[in-house]
């Protein structure tokens, strides 16, 4: 999702997906797994040459698989680009989940996850994290139109590497999040979401990670989407030297099974 293009290579051997790695929780449209395996994979490959030599590609799978009231997620993103053999991107992501849809009571699900990650540019050698909560789920439906609205919040512990230094920082960390899904039926079908994480030290609330994601994607076909998104994160405690602030958009075909 770093450029805002449709990668031409993946969209004609339709291996499409996002090519999207989220720092902290996975954005997963679907507030109830369908039974069995569903998901998406795919990979994309980005070159130039001449003036300047580029090359970019991500692999990236979203795999669900449902049974009774039980849900479990696997997420995975890799992304990897050099610029005129100079590496410029490096980053690897992945999180499972696991949801018992209404455990506490009605429409409120118990959660569990972990999740590993690495960013070289944002000086990060690894991110292990661990953690679970609660989730309440809203749904209004209008004529050929649906909102459906989560709540979520828990705790989990995480222990961050600095590549730079090499120390570690361990913390545990609220987790709060709020998730809308606006799906219109109509002949042009289309879902437009919004997401928002906040997740404070429980020891520091100074020390916080912060992300909005929203974006609206329109039905090509059954299986096949295009997707236009935008994300904002923000770290008020980074590691030195890097920036608090990223700001991400793009444009992504995606192929679901």
């Amino acid at each position: 999702m770093k450029h805002l293009s449709v990668k031409p290579l993946a969209a004609c051997t339709g291996l499409l997906l996002s090519s999207t790695a989220y720092a902290i929780v996975p954005v997963d449209q679907a507030n109830v797994a369908e039974k069995g395996v569903s998901g998406n994979v795919g990979v994309s490959i980005h070159g130039e040459a001449g003036n300047k030599d580029e090359l970019e590609y991500s692999l990236s799978s979203i795999l669900r698989y449902g049974q009774r009231e039980d849900s479990w997620v696997l997420i995975t993103d890799y992304s990897y680009s050099e610029t005129n053999d100079i590496k410029d991107e490096d980053e690897f992501y992945t999180h499972l989940r696991w949801t018992r849809f209404n455990f506490f009571s009605p429409q409120v699900d118990g959660e569990l996850f972990a999740q590993y990650e690495y960013d070289d540019f944002a000086d990060l050698s690894s991110r292990k994290l661990a953690g679970g909560g609660a989730r309440w789920r809203f749904s209004r439906t209008f004529e050929k139109a649906e909102l459906k609205t989560s709540i979520g919040t828990g705790l989990f512990y995480e222990v961050e590497k600095s590549l730079s230094s090499g120390g570690d920082v361990e913390t545990t960390r609220a987790n709060l999040y709020a998730k809308f899904l606006y799906s219109q039926a109509s002949q042009y079908p289309f879902d437009a979401y919004t997401t928002v994480y906040y997740q404070p030290a429980v020891d520091d609330v100074d020390d916080f990670r912060s992300v909005i994601i929203s974006g609206i994607e329109f039905k090509v076909t059954q299986t096949l989407s295009l997707t236009l998104e935008a994300e904002l994160k923000h770290n008020s405690k980074p590691f030195t030297a890097v920036e608090k602030t990223d700001f991400e958009y793009g444009v992504r075909l995606s192929y679901s099974f």
